[in-house]
């Protein structure tokens, strides 16, 4: 009877442990990843996206590997080196909104920048104390506007970079273009939109139109074909609501006049696409209002 007592008695206190242990600690436990005693120890840092892949800094071997919710490879990247998409002994990763990938590469004094699959997108820094340089950079991570924050080791200070997507050094608040490298920031047009981006890349008029600062002249009533390109046929839905549109203008007494040389026959305006020339043909049918002389310029 004794031993019986004894052995519920144990069983209650170790009832009462499992409680204690349990409210001492309310994680619970899912599953572990094992990932070999060599690249065990060489984990640097682990964080987790959206879509809950993990992405594991394997420092002594140079690597950053990316894991599904799993613990599955996706993708591993690296090597020893100082190449493009090379490491040595990475540090931090970070990940933006976009599935970027943001490695600091702490003995190359660099951030290296990869896409969603863990292609080489871009690098910036070398080794120094000025703006943009690091002494062995650390964490890394990306804000929801795009902002880079390394903490700079050697340096003893946090460096903030604006979004540059495109790598081109000209940030995303300024750039006119900026998922596609254009460092130069071309705008053909005029347009506010980067050629590199601009799809209706407008170059210009062809004859028989005159580009500025000519101003071309013709007879009231006439219809004048307008060419231009769009860099590839756009479809025929180009223009704004209310255009193309007749207005007065103030013309410089100083810009040449030049009369428009080529007329066509047509009861109205029209649009039309030369796929031949890649150019597209706007008949404007002018006002045959007295005194109203058109000019395109």
């Amino acid at each position: 009877m004794k031993r019986k007592r004894l052995f519920f008695s144990s069983i209650v206190m170790l009832f009462a442990l499992l409680i204690n242990v349990k409210g001492a600690n309310s994680q619970t436990f899912l599953f572990s990843i094992p990932l070999g005693q060599p690249v065990l120890n060489s984990i640097r840092e682990v964080v987790v996206d959206s879509n809950g892949n993990m992405y594991v800094v394997l420092s002594q071997i140079h690597q950053v590997a990316k894991l599904d919710p799993y613990g599955n490879d996706i993708w591993r990247i690296g090597g020893f080196g100082n190449g493009d998409g090379q490491f040595n002994e990475p540090f931090g990763v970070a990940v933006d909104s976009t599935g970027s990938v943001y490695v600091s590469d702490a003995n190359n004094n660099r951030i290296q920048k990869f896409d969603s699959s863990g292609n080489f997108l871009l690098k910036f820094g070398t080794f120094g104390t000025s703006d943009s340089q690091f002494n062995a950079p650390g964490g890394v991570a990306v804000d929801s506007s795009g902002k880079i924050y390394v903490a700079d080791l050697g340096n003893h200070r946090i460096q903030v970079f604006e979004a540059d997507s495109d790598g081109d050094g000209v940030t995303d608040v300024i750039d006119n273009c900026p998922n596609v490298a254009n460092p130069g920031q071309e705008d053909s047009d005029h347009d506010s939109i980067g050629d590199a981006c601009d799809s209706f890349l407008f170059s210009g008029f062809f004859q028989p139109v005159d580009n500025p600062p000519t101003l071309n002249s013709t007879k009231a009533g006439s219809a004048v074909p307008v060419k231009f390109s769009l860099n590839g046929n756009q479809g025929l839905n180009i223009f704004n609501t209310g255009y193309p549109k007749s207005q007065g203008i103030t013309c410089n007494t100083i810009s040449p006049v030049d009369g428009i040389e080529q007329t066509v026959t047509a009861g109205s305006s029209s649009l039309s696409y030369d796929a031949t020339s890649d150019q597209y043909i706007y008949v404007w049918k002018t006002d045959k209002s007295p005194g109203l002389i058109p000019v395109a310029s």
